[in-house]
Formats: structure tokens, C-alpha cells, sequence
């Protein structure tokens, strides 16, 4: 220690300026400053880079065309007139109440969370398959809130299909149970289990549980589902029927990606829990709040082709309230990562949200009420003309 004091003064004792003496002696204030300047100009560097690289208005216009998506409401009812009877699109205009980010793989990039961008044109997008997966994770909440929760499965199901690993293994087990063949009670058990907490989110109570572990035969199988799905008392739907109807499919909603013409650059400042003090900025590439986009959802009833037409038009409205409910509570939860800090949520524009809706050969859907959840019903393009 003495050796080290020594070599410190006479390093001070020795010709050397002031001002690096200085900056010595307050080594760690200045260099707490300079990163702040760094981190400034940095961030004023990024900015202004966003600034004046950021696409123009002409390449956003094209990506929306190329896409399929209608800019104008007054557009959209062309789209049906390929489509089958009482299929419907809906179309409406949001505006962000706060910034949306979601991490794009780029590995070289000026940042280190930069947003989620098309990979041609370099556009901010919420790609259709985010949409499809936000607005499950809504549903499987809605479903979970039912006494019976039987209709909302199966419109879960049209709407978005089945494919999972869950939906595949426990198909699997349910189709040798019909043909009579032996099978893995464990098996059942587990994908039994996984399907009804992971893929329709209903929550397992301890007696249930229970029920689950001694499971010993196909009537205790069909027992636990029902009492799951809240179908206690219905003994003239107690058949496997409609239960396989739940089996590998393609849903009916075809989700289209939103795209945003502004981007911005978000910083936070993460603190130490227990110093309570800053460990440095972090930055974030989102779209800023106040980004206007467009949602648009085609639905194409193409499982219905061999039922009667009251079963699909029963069908099709049970569909159609579901996922407007699904789609007013995901604008209040938000999109997108970190919509813990409030990002990602949005706000419909009152009159530019609609559903466009296909009727049939003889005669239109016949709604209750002309608005549901505040969606203008449009109903239309039905009889065609010889």
C-alpha cells in the first residue's frame, strides 16, 4: 500500500498538466460523462438517420397494394365477390395510443431491439400471423370465462383451426380408442392435460385433476371433457361427434399483416433494485404512438359447404361476435412486447370500423341488431344476377 501511495504522488509530484491531473483524480465522474455524451449522440445519430433513410410514402402505398390491403372501406366489397356464400371481411382503421415493438431477427442492425420490418421493403408490420396469435391468447381467455364453454371451443376452432402438438396427440390416442386398439392410458392422461391447460386455457381445479390421474376407461374420459366444458346436463350432446370436428383443420380466418409508414426510437433507463441507480439507457426502434394502420380479417366458411344453410349462418354470426369481443378486449391489452409498460394498444376510429358480409343465393343474414360491439354491419353481394 505505502509502494502504491508513493508511485501516486509522484506521479502528481511530476510535469504533467492540470486538467489531466484533474480528470484523473474524478476518473469515474468523467467517464460516466463522456458515455453520456456517447449515448446523446448516439441517439441524435439514430434519429436523425431515421429521418432521412426511412421509406417514402409512394413505397408504402405499393406494399399495401401488393398485400391486398384496402385502404378505403368503400374497396373492400369487391373483395367478396369471389368469395362463398356468407363469408365476411372485416375492415377498420386504428390509431396507436401508445408505441408498438416487436424484436425483429435482424443480427447486424444500428440498434439492438430494432422493430419487426417486411423483409423487402423494410416497413414497420405487424405480420398476420402475430395478429392470429394475439387474438388467440384473447380468445382462450373469453373461452376460460364461460359456463359452457362448448360454443366458444368450437368457434375458437373454425376461426382459427387446429394443429397444434396438443390438438395432434391427443387425436392420435382418440382415434385408436375408436377403432378399438390398445393405447397408452399415461399418454391420454398427459395430452388429455396439456390440451385443455395449454391449447383452450381452461383452468384445471384439484378435483378435476384428480379425475384426470384415475382415469380408467373411454366413459371417464368423455366425463372429464364434459365437466370441463361446463356441459354438465346436456346427455343428448354426450356423443363424439362433434368432438371430432376438433381433429387437424385450417381455420376459417385469414389474418392480413398491418404495415406503418413512421418509426421512431424509444429509450429506457432500467434502474438497479437495490442502488436505485441507472444502469444505463437502453434504446428501442417502435412505431410511435398516434400511427395510423389498418386491420383487415377475411372469413371464408369453407367447412360449411355440405350443411344446411341455417346451421352455417348460426354458425357464422356465433363466429362473428366472438372474435369482435376478442378483438375490443385486444385493443385494450395491446400488441406486441412489452404491453406490461402500456405499449401496443390501440383505438378503433368510430365509423371506420365495419364488417362486410356476404349474404346467400335466396336471402341475406338477418341480424338482430345492425351494430354489434359498435362494427357497422354491411350485408350485401348475395343473389347473383343471370
Amino acid at each position: 500500500m505505502a509502494e502504491e501511495k508513493h508511485i501516486y504522488e509522484s506521479f502528481l509530484a511530476s510535469d504533467i498538466p492540470e486538467n489531466y491531473i484533474s480528470r484523473c483524480k474524478n476518473y469515474g465522474f468523467h467517464v460516466r460523462e463522456d458515455l453520456t455524451k456517447v449515448n446523446r449522440l448516439r441517439a441524435g445519430v439514430v434519429r436523425n438517420w431515421h429521418e432521412q433513410s426511412f421509406l417514402c410514402r409512394e413505397q408504402y402505398s405499393r406494399i399495401m397494394e401488393i398485400s391486398g390491403i384496402k385502404t378505403k372501406k368503400e374497396e373492400v366489397f369487391p373483395v367478396l365477390e369471389t368469395l362463398p356464400a356468407y363469408s365476411f371481411v372485416l375492415w377498420a382503421r386504428f390509431k396507436l395510443k401508445q408505441p408498438y415493438f416487436s424484436r425483429d431477427d435482424e443480427e447486424l442492425y444500428l440498434v439492438h431491439n430494432p422493430v419487426l420490418k417486411d423483409k423487402a421493403f423494410k416497413v414497420p408490420v405487424i405480420r398476420g400471423s402475430g395478429w392470429k396469435g394475439n387474438i388467440a391468447s384473447v380468445l382462450k381467455d373469453i373461452v376460460g370465462e364461460k359456463e359452457n364453454k362448448r360454443t366458444a371451443i368450437e368457434s375458437y376452432f373454425r376461426l382459427l383451426g387446429a394443429g397444434s402438438e396438443y390438438i395432434k396427440a391427443l387425436e392420435e390416442e382418440l382415434t385408436r380408442m375408436y377403432k378399438d386398439e390398445e393405447i397408452n392410458g399415461e399418454k391420454v392422461k398427459s395430452h388429455l392435460f396439456s390440451f385443455l391447460l395449454f391449447e383452450l386455457g381452461i383452468r384445471i381445479e384439484k378435483d378435476l385433476l384428480d379425475r384426470i390421474k384415475n382415469l380408467e376407461s373411454e366413459e371417464d374420459l368423455e366425463e372429464i371433457i364434459y365437466t370441463a366444458l361446463g356441459m354438465i346436463g346436456e346427455e343428448e350432446e354426450k356423443t363424439w361427434g362433434w368432438m371430432r370436428e376438433w381433429g387437424t383443420r385450417r381455420g376459417r380466418a385469414i389474418f392480413y399483416p398491418t404495415f406503418f409508414d413512421s418509426i421512431t426510437l424509444e429509450v429506457i433507463n432500467p434502474h438497479h433494485r437495490r442502488r436505485r441507480a441507472g444502469r444505463g439507457p437502453v434504446f428501442y426502434e417502435a412505431v410511435p404512438a398516434g400511427s395510423e394502420g389498418i386491420l383487415q380479417i377475411a372469413y371464408v366458411p369453407f367447412t360449411g359447404v355440405f350443411k344446411r344453410d341455417e346451421e352455417v349462418k348460426k354458425e357464422v354470426e356465433e363466429d362473428l361476435r366472438l372474435l369482435l369481443e376478442a378483438l375490443e378486449r385486444l385493443a385494450e391489452r395491446g400488441l406486441g412486447a412489452k404491453t406490461r409498460w402500456g405499449w401496443g394498444t390501440f383505438a378503433f376510429y368510430p365509423g371506420e370500423k365495419c364488417c362486410f358480409i356476404k349474404g346467400g343465393e335466396e336471402k341475406e343474414l338477418e341480424f338482430s341488431d345492425r351494430s354489434l360491439n359498435g362494427w357497422e354491419i354491411i350485408e350485401g353481394g348475395g343473389r347473383q344476377e343471370k
